[in-house]
């Protein structure tokens, strides 16, 4: 491959999407197609300090199952036009923080009344796995809502809330 061909792939960037998980932040960035996993993430580490304050973050590639909930991208070498290929102009992310063992408390947060104190009890009423408090899993049964708040998911009818964790201690 002639020299100026090789520097044009490598100056072509890809515009991603990528979102704190649970809030409404979120940025693009342009990163290059011949950027690795590995570099992207590290790239990411030091976006997310400065452009959302989180200190430490894994990412998750959006769309997947469980979404939010999945597995971190793994580091590798491999880059993102080999491993994304045709599917690169709809590529996203999701930032997830870690968290070293956050205080009970503060672990879970009610996705429609943003309430931090959810009660004796936490559910996941929809399939993506994000928090309801009590209160709000008797009013989206009592309203027959069917979509999660934040991502849309449908309730499966013959799926009741699941029951994450008592309180009481």
């Amino acid at each position: 491959m002639p020299v100026e061909n090789m520097s044009q792939n490598m100056s072509q960037t890809v515009s991603i999407y990528f979102k704190v998980i649970y809030t409404d932040r979120t940025a693009r960035y342009d990163i290059p197609l011949t950027s690795t996993l590995h570099s992207m993430i590290e790239y990411m580490k030091i976006r997310s300090c400065l452009d959302f304050n989180l200190a430490e973050i894994e990412l998750v590639e959006a769309g997947q199952p469980l979404s939010e909930n999945a597995p971190a991208l793994v580091p590798e070498d491999t880059t993102l036009e080999q491993k994304y290929g045709d599917r690169l102009d709809t590529l996203a992310f999701y930032i997830r923080p870690i968290q070293q063992n956050p205080p009970l408390s503060s672990q879970y947060q009610c996705v429609i009344c943003l309430n931090d104190d959810l009660g004796m009890n936490v559910y996941r009423y929809y399939g993506c796995l994000h928090p309801l408090c009590d209160g709000c899993v008797v009013q989206c049964v009592r309203r027959n809502i069917q979509q999660c708040s934040i991502c849309r998911q449908m309730r499966r009818n013959s799926h009741p809330p699941i029951f994450v964790e008592n309180r009481i201690e």
